[in-house]
């Protein structure tokens, strides 16, 4: 069994163009709490970050690099002199008429008309080889970093946002194929940052790449498949600016600004409503004074940053998973991940004493089982089975009547004899108390406020109730089936809603 403090999980790392250093402070809080990512996701300045932690750099590290190493006007060619003058002639324009340099207009108006933004971001890319290289000896004389050559050193999984504007839509690289493009990792996170008109859009063949912020800021589908197969929560951190408060004047300079981040943010802006409950959302509140063009940010400003986003983080811990510092055992982390035992027990109390009193089922115990990072379900919740060798009993998904209900998304009642033989090893059916004879199962599923086919919605876990008597004296598959299947659908709608971390 892993070590139960160590809660597995994937990382989603909102985009933010100078304001990655935050991203780092979310990460390096997760760590100090057990969360071992295996796993990033990224879109712009998340892409950065997610490549840094993918090849091994800490939080501590994280931390240096973000707010000492990474000084965002190495990366433009020309140390940032011509967006800055752009930035200036815009100011002046606004403040006050006077004539401007038609002449460096002519120039600006050129440069994007050949090459579609002023810089080129070469230095970027020189810069994340030369960290791979550091941390990733075995690459150390290449010339440029492949998603491959990342899987083959066993490194977590990584995924990078682009937009594609032929397709009009995200494009995501990693190294798991299907429709996901593989190729240079270099290349991927030059075209993830590539923020509208001032990086040059990378071309591959006929494809011109840009900002994947433009598709989707913070890409909370890119571990969905993993999610839903593998039953491993994500953390999404999402960097939120304040609304702008304009001055009495609302000049073009902050209407660019504001045209290009709405066009990067809006994307997201409802899909932060409806963010599956099984994904724990963590926004960070950016300082309003802190723009995303702001290539010259000061150190201080930076560590601001890693501060803000390691206060967001360590926060939604305290309040959300209080105890997952106490864990010592995986049903105790689990239990921190959800609700404590205390809320729960009662429940399943009560759910015993309904079967026990309106069928024939006698000495019922009942329990909650979660899935795992090992793809088993555990039971993590519990009535009248304390002293009982099976009351953290761990079954592989699809053996007996637990992992059928999963499998099957349906109710399933069983002779228990039946029930222990269904794939489940011999000692595992040793744990099982000897006395008991019928279980019931049912599935528990992801907490809706409206109507949706089951087959649309997550699995979260599994409720049984088994008894000393036999299946047939129970009646739950003949005279009390319908009160049964009522029941047990009704609780599993209760306990769902409790689940529910939204």
């Amino acid at each position: 069994m892993s070590n139960p403090k160590k809660i597995k999980a994937y990382a989603v790392l909102d985009g933010g163009g100078v304001k990655g250093a935050a991203l780092a402070g979310c990460l390096a809080a997760a760590e100090e709490r057990g969360v071992e990512f295996i796993g990033f996701g990224g879109t712009s300045a998340g892409s950065i970050v997610a490549l840094l932690a993918c090849i091994g750099y800490s939080g501590s590290k994280l931390k240096q690099i973000m707010t000492e190493e990474v000084k965002f006007t190495d990366f433009l060619d020309d140390a940032g002199k011509k967006l800055n003058k752009l930035k200036g002639k815009i100011a002046s324009a606004e403040t006050a008429w006077q004539p401007v340099s038609a002449f460096f207009y002519w120039q600006v108006f050129n440069s994007f008309k050949r090459e579609l933004g002023l810089y080129n971001a070469q230095k970027l890319k020189e810069f994340l080889l030369q960290k791979i290289k550091s941390q990733l000896p075995a690459l150390e004389l290449e010339a440029d970093i492949s998603f491959y050559q990342l899987n083959q050193l066993k490194r977590p999984l990584l995924k990078i946002v682009s937009s594609d504007l032929r397709t009009k839509g995200p494009l995501v690289y990693s190294g798991q194929g299907g429709d996901e493009q593989s190729g240079s990792v270099l290349d991927a996170v030059r075209a993830s940052m590539s923020y509208p008109f001032v990086f040059k859009p990378v071309q591959v063949n006929d494809r011109y790449l840009v900002d994947g912020g433009l598709s989707s800021n913070l890409p909370v589908f890119l571990f969905e498949k993993e999610r839903r197969d593998e039953l491993i929560p994500v953390f999404a951190f999402d960097l939120v600016a304040p609304h702008s408060e304009p001055g009495q004047e609302y000049g073009i300079k902050q209407f660019g600004l504001d045209m290009i981040s709405t066009a990067l943010e809006s994307n997201d802006f409802l899909m932060r409503k409806v963010i599956p409950k099984t994904i724990y959302y963590i926004p960070v509140s950016i300082p309003k004074d802190i723009g995303t063009l702001d290539f010259g940010l000061s150190k201080e400003r930076r560590i601001e940053l890693y501060n803000a986003g390691y206060v967001a983080t360590t926060t939604f811990f305290n309040s959300n998973l209080p105890q997952l510092d106490q864990a010592t055992t995986s049903v105790e982390a689990l239990q921190a991940l959800y609700i404590p035992p205390t809320i729960v027990t009662p429940l399943l109390m009560v759910i015993a004493r309904q079967f026990q009193e309106h069928t024939g089922a006698t000495n019922v115990r009942a329990n909650l089982m979660l899935p795992t990072d090992r793809s088993t379900l555990l039971v993590v919740y519990q009535f009248a089975m304390d002293n009982d060798p099976d009351s953290d009993l761990e079954l592989p998904l699809g053996t007996g009547s637990c992992g059928r209900a999963w499998q099957e998304r349906d109710i399933v009642a069983t002779d228990l004899l039946a029930a222990r033989q269904d794939g489940m090893s011999k000692a595992l059916q040793n744990r099982v108390r000897r006395d008991r004879k019928a279980v019931l199962s049912v599935p528990i599923f992801e907490w809706t406020p409206t109507a949706q086919p089951r087959t649309e919605l997550d699995r979260i876990g599994v409720l049984s109730v088994d008894t000393d008597a036999s299946l047939d004296a129970t009646g739950w598959v003949r005279e009390h089936k319908r009160y049964v299947n009522d029941t047990a659908l009704s609780w599993s709608a209760i306990l769902a809603k409790l689940l529910d971390k939204g």
